[in-house]
């Protein structure tokens, strides 16, 4: 049951390149200096497993995801989807018995049921989106239907959301980049919801805020739009962990 699925270093790097991810620990290069293998994205993992379910997602849904176990270039992972009630349908991911998209916290999956959407205060980047954009990005989760467009503007708000932790605008945003000091977010969990599906064409705006509390924790809060129209909104819980830790924390060669 389920989709084998490798992710090669060239697949990562079509992800990161596509949607603006410069994290080192991405880089193969990088990892290969430290005799480490290339993390890969979880929100790559999370989106090809969102891909199969893809029928699903429709205006006003809802997307939720707890990132367990790293994934690193090469592996094989078994990922596929099924329903698990009316209305609701899991997603799943395994590595060498290690669960990839749920936690103590929780699971991943996506449910019909349409909520009130909260408005996110704070500062507004636009981002530019190119056709070859888009294209790189549907090549290493196998997508190339009309979700895409939502899956790669759900992907380019982490160059959204860095932008603001590492190269601050404002008292907020440059209090959080002091608390993270040099260290980088790692995301333990998603919660997103859909307003409408639409064709990103030239660019996409980002308003973005980060709240921490106690020594590793942030939650993170998005909202795309397109031309005026709001896409989705989300929350990102995440840990604030140092890289020579993360570094770690991986697959030897």
């Amino acid at each position: 049951m389920g989709t084998d699925v490798v992710f090669s270093d060239s697949d990562i790097e079509h992800f990161c390149g596509a949607t603006g991810d410069t994290n080192a620990l991405h880089n193969s290069a990088f990892m290969r200096q430290h005799g480490k293998l290339a993390f890969v994205p979880g929100m790559m993992t999370l989106l090809y497993a969102v891909n199969l379910a893809s029928t699903f997602l429709t205006d006003g849904c809802n997307l939720y995801a707890h990132f367990g176990s790293p994934l690193f270039s090469g592996e094989k992972a078994v990922i596929y989807a099924k329903t698990f009630s009316p209305g609701e349908y899991r997603l799943y991911a395994m590595s060498g018995g290690s669960d990839l998209l749920s936690s103590n916290s929780g699971y991943s999956g996506i449910m019909i049921e349409r909520k009130e959407h909260v408005e996110v205060q704070g500062i507004e980047r636009k981002l530019a989106v190119s056709q070859s954009q888009l294209i790189d990005f549907s090549v290493p989760i196998r997508v190339g239907n009309n979700v895409s467009n939502l899956l790669f503007a759900v992907a380019y708000s982490s160059r959204a959301l860095l932008e603001g932790l590492m190269n601050p605008k404002g008292e907020g945003e440059e209090n959080v980049h002091e608390w993270m000091e040099g260290r980088l977010p790692v995301y333990a969990s998603l919660s997103l919801q859909v307003e409408r599906i639409l064709i990103p064409k030239g660019e996409l705006a980002y308003v973005t805020n980060a709240e921490a509390s106690g020594k590793r924790d942030l939650v993170c809060r998005v909202s795309c739009s397109h031309a005026g129209n709001r896409i989705y909104t989300a929350t990102y819980a995440a840990k604030a962990i140092a890289e020579r830790t993360i570094i770690g924390m991986a697959r030897n060669i």
